[in-house]
């Protein structure tokens, strides 16, 4: 006799708090571009030197997503998302507050390292927590609203 199908155990509030976990990253990148020609003013720096704080929030965000799955596969879930959640909101708020261009630098990069949490970790929690046909589609509406985020919030 056929058992009963299992229960998901990806409820719709995990669910909806996976989908700001998994946009918080990319958006953090595209609300921060229309900032680039304000920046160059207040900094008096190049665009190229505005350009590279992009690149080191995409360094740092490159580089959490390793750090982070390892520490979530080895420590559980929570502990790990939790850090890095902080660590992005205290170096979004660095970022907000940076006096110096080298100080915005090493904010955006430990934003991007925490923030990297979420991407990272809200993916495998989509893997315990559902089977087989279930996690390709949550997968496919996770990777869909992350793409879409970042360019409706490009237009006005």
């Amino acid at each position: 006799m056929p058992s009963a199908p299992e229960r998901s155990r990806l409820t719709p509030p995990l669910f909806a708090l996976l989908i700001i976990l998994g946009t918080t990253g990319p958006l953090a990148t595209d609300m921060y571009l229309p900032s680039f020609p304000e920046m160059t003013a207040e900094f008096s720096a190049s665009a190229s030197a505005i350009q590279l704080t992009l690149t080191f929030f995409l360094v740092g965000m490159g580089m959490g997503q390793f750090l982070w799955g390892a520490l979530s596969d080895r420590l559980g879930r929570a502990r790990p998302l939790r850090w890095g959640t902080i660590l992005f909101v205290l170096a979004s708020v660095a970022a907000a507050l940076a006096p110096t261009l080298e100080t915005l630098s090493i904010a955006r990069a430990l934003q991007g390292f925490g923030g990297a949490a979420g991407v990272v970790i809200s993916k495998a929690i989509v893997a315990d927590t559902t089977k087989g046909v279930q996690t390709a589609k949550i997968f496919s509406i996770l990777m869909t609203i992350g793409a879409v985020a970042p360019a409706k919030g490009s237009y006005p």
